[in-house]
């Protein structure tokens, strides 16, 4: 957290989640959210965990430093383009002077690069490779659609869901208002 930040350690909540791996293991993952929302993502991780909906990974995102690169060149995306499902990242929304919902725990990521961040007309997709899944006719491990149970675990409790926007679609990202 850069010094100056608008949102203090006492604001955020570390959580363990257990959630099934891509091969179908019960695996121990690693999150930080607004302390309000602690409880509430416990039990929507628990849903999905009942669900056995896979989750390749879960880590908090300071763990994604060494893969930085010159195209993955941010924590933010050095742990999308290993599809790390995550929440909290001290950042601004791309391309803006405006705090992400990220920066204050409120947004949560799931399977990113399965679920990229796509934008119809141009064909951008991000991260960088995940360009295959942007087609979303295919049964992905991890996919989430509009009105699956993914979906309505969190719509249900008044989140919001990156794929319903209008233009740019955010298929990982599920935001708290």
């Amino acid at each position: 957290m850069p010094e100056g930040a608008q949102i203090t350690y006492d604001e955020l909540s570390y959580l363990t989640i257990p959630h099934y791996d891509y091969d179908g293991n019960i695996a121990e993952g690693h999150m930080i959210v607004d302390a309000t929302l602690a409880d509430e993502v416990l039990d929507i991780f628990q849903e999905l965990f009942l669900m056995e909906f896979p989750i390749e990974r879960m880590e908090i995102i300071d763990r994604f430093e060494p893969y930085i690169d010159e195209t993955f060149n941010n924590l933010d995306r050095a742990s999308m383009s290993m599809n790390n499902t995550s929440a909290f990242c001290y950042r601004l929304i791309n391309g803006t002077d405006t705090m992400s919902y990220h920066a204050r725990g409120r947004a949560i990521d799931i399977n990113p690069k399965i679920n990229p961040y796509y934008i119809p007309a141009s064909g951008y997709v991000s991260p960088a490779n995940a360009y295959e899944y942007a087609d979303r006719t295919q049964d992905w491990p991890g996919i989430i659609r509009r009105g699956d149970a993914v979906y309505n675990a969190f719509i249900s409790r008044g989140w919001e869901w990156g794929g319903d926007w209008e233009g740019e679609l955010d298929y990982q990202h599920f935001q708290k208002p």
